[in-house]
């Protein structure tokens, strides 16, 4: 197991040292930044135009509020993670000495698709279930001990897989 982490943490090093050497690759992360930008927009937009100004459960609805939720925590994981495994196959082709382009980076991406989307769903139910422990436990002081420490340890493990599981699409 330590293996795995030595060798994963060599990676880690050697691919910063690739972004600091070719710095066109942080474009991946500011188009990520960029399309979650522009999905807030097209989310928030039809409720400015509806005069539901809040975007609060109790204005929206309870079920509605929690799809919108929902269909938006998968629409951003879906454009991280797309991006993530675009510059994860351009890093992966730095490191076995050839040069991937954006575009044959963002192809590679592309041919993933179903396996993104997959994950951004489910990415998106673990983040309902966290947000729903977290408002469970809101009642109270004990409830919202109990519920960071469930979500302190959800978090962190989901963390710590999310790490590993771009490298995996690629």
């Amino acid at each position: 197991m330590f293996e795995s982490i030595g060798r994963g943490w060599k990676i880690t090093k050697v691919s910063f040292g690739i972004l600091v050497e070719h710095k066109k690759l942080l474009l991946f992360p500011i188009l990520s930044a960029f399309f979650s930008i522009l999905l807030l927009i097209g989310f928030i937009a039809p409720f400015f135009l509806a005069g539901l100004i809040s975007l609060s459960e109790e204005a929206i609805g309870g079920i509605l509020f929690y799809i919108i939720l929902f269909a938006y925590y998968v629409g951003t994981s879906f454009l991280s993670i797309f991006f993530n495994v675009a510059l994860v196959h351009s890093l992966k082709a730095r490191i076995e000495g050839s040069d991937a382009s954006m575009g044959a980076s963002i192809s590679f991406a592309l041919s993933r698709f179903t396996t993104i989307l997959s994950w951004a769903i489910i990415a998106a139910t673990v983040g309902i279930i966290m947000r729903g422990i977290e408002r469970a436990g809101s009642r109270n002081a004990i409830g919202r001990l109990i519920a960071g420490i469930i979500n302190l340890v959800i978090g962190t493990s989901w963390i710590i897989l999310t790490f590993f599981i771009v490298p995996v699409l690629v």
